[in-house]
């Protein structure tokens, strides 16, 4: 394809598959929500200096776990007695994948791209909120939005118990790290409403061969990417369809109701936790019936703000 933003050949590969595009009605109300929850502060990117082993991580993330609910530390002890033969760091490339868990004839594996630092607490501390979720209910959620909150929310109490217990500058760089997260999460989720929405407008298919050209003409390119650069970051983003990214940003939006109300009452947060641990097919609906409020997260932005205050 010859114009004048780039000489780009499209092929069949190039396309974007139109279930990658397709937005459930149930998934269009959140849209201003995560936007009002976007951070519009600059906050880099961290790297982390200090080195952690593979015992240094299994410590930490058990002593975290033995701060919280008893029957939740209860449940991860079962899994974590078994973390020579289920639980494996690599150091293979997993892409942007920073872990997984599976269940495999009732066993539960978790899979870490090992970084050697602190990430890998963070990384091991979300897979098992994945891994508790599978055994509290063994059922599958078909429902993906929401299938996050478990482990976002664990993530969000880890960093509170590392900062007690390590080098702030470290926590610090954990905490800009969920955010960056986040927000990226977000971006890559809002931009592809707006995209939704446009085609909708203009009538556009996937298949069109002037999507690309017309999506760089209309869409902001607040990135100033070229036209090259602006058709490789679409496929990137819809490598995957619309409700990977979107579980993340929605699910970020309970997990940081949770923790507000874990601020205050840490007994009540783990109650309703533990509700939708057990509860499958979660809706918006049934969150909002148990009581958990969708927040913009501005209690996390406040841990941000206290540690450039302090630097």
């Amino acid at each position: 394809m010859k114009s004048e933003y780039g000489d780009i050949k499209l092929n069949t590969k190039d396309y974007i598959a139109w279930d990658n595009i397709e937005i459930e009605t149930s998934a269009l109300p959140f849209e201003e929500h995560i936007f009002n929850s976007s951070i519009e502060d600059d906050i880099t990117i961290p790297k982390f200096s200090k080195k952690y082993s593979k015992d240094d991580v299994f410590m930490l993330t058990h002593d975290f776990f033995a701060t919280l609910d008893k029957e939740i530390f209860k449940k991860f002890l079962s899994m974590f007695k078994v973390k020579s033969n289920n639980v494996i760091f690599t150091k293979k490339d997993l892409k942007d994948i920073e872990g997984f868990t599976s269940i495999k004839k009732g066993n539960i594996y978790i899979t870490v791209n090992q970084k050697n630092t602190i990430e890998d607490v963070y990384t091991l501390v979300h897979e098992y909120g994945h891994a508790l979720a599978m055994i509290s209910n063994t059922e599958k959620d078909r429902i993906h939005y929401y299938r996050e909150i478990e482990s976002k929310f664990l993530e969000l109490l880890s960093c509170l118990y590392l900062m007690k217990i390590i080098n702030e500058d470290e926590t610090a760089k954990l905490i800009n790290m969920y955010c960056v997260t986040n927000q990226n999460t977000s971006d890559q989720t809002l931009l592809k409403y707006k995209i939704y929405d446009f085609m909708k407008e203009e009538n556009i298919f996937p298949y069109d061969n002037l999507l690309y050209k017309k999506l760089f003409q209309n869409l902001e390119n607040k990135d100033k990417l070229n036209y090259e650069q602006f058709h490789m970051y679409l496929k990137y983003i819809y490598s995957n369809p619309f409700t990977y990214q979107a579980s993340y940003a929605i699910s970020d939006l309970y997990a940081y109701g949770l923790y507000d109300i874990y601020l205050t009452d840490p007994e009540k947060a783990f109650y309703l936790y533990k509700r939708i641990l057990c509860k499958n097919n979660k809706s918006k609906e049934y969150l909002e019936n148990i009581g958990i409020p969708i927040s913009y997260g501005e209690n996390v932005r406040k841990l941000i703000r206290k540690k450039d205050d302090n630097e």
